[in-house]
């Protein structure tokens, strides 16, 4: 239950809102308990990082071992991280050497390679360079439309439609882009 709230202020909050106290109150439990559980605050942000690279491993190895065309797999891999906490999670370690880090652990290469090994071991029948490629392609484009859409999609003046057909416009350029 714990995580799950940690999941969800991360989602809603960013890495700031991941701290004990609001945490501790959003599950109803004194913070006490909840250091008792996790031991610290790294402690806790760790059990979440695991469980969320564990989540997005299960998710996005359902996309890949369907039988869609690689336009269709990119389209639902895009969703899946920008319209989820997965593009906050790939964030988060992004910036875990920043100054503000909430973890001290190891640099963010150990977790895509971490998520690319996990998917990749589950792919039945595809091309491992083909679908790393789209994981890469998808994650990428995914982070930076979650990170920096907001602000970009407005400057550019984009409409909600174009928002919206923006993940299928680029699973639509994708088989050009690997036959390149």
């Amino acid at each position: 239950m714990i995580l799950v709230i940690a999941g969800k202020r991360l989602e809603t909050h960013g890495i700031r809102g991941l701290n004990i106290k609001d945490i501790a109150q959003d599950a109803g439990i004194n913070h006490g308990t909840l250091l008792h559980h996790f031991g610290s605050a790294e402690g806790m942000r760790t059990a979440l990082l695991t469980n969320l690279t564990e989540a997005l491993i299960a998710d996005m190895s359902a996309i890949l071992n369907s039988d869609a065309p690689a336009d269709t797999i990119f389209v639902e891999l895009f969703r899946l991280m920008s319209q989820s906490g997965h593009n906050k999670l790939l964030a988060w370690r992004a910036l875990e050497d920043a100054e503000y880090s909430p973890l001290a652990e190891g640099p963010s290469e150990k977790l895509i390679q971490q998520i690319l090994d996990g998917v990749t071991r589950r792919i039945q029948g595809r091309d491992i360079t083909l679908a790393q490629n789209i994981i890469f392609l998808a994650l990428s484009s995914a982070v930076g439309w979650g990170i920096c859409g907001p602000a970009l999609k407005q400057s550019m003046g984009m409409s909600r439609t174009q928002q919206d057909q923006f993940p299928a416009w680029v699973g639509e350029q994708l088989p050009k882009l690997i036959q390149d």
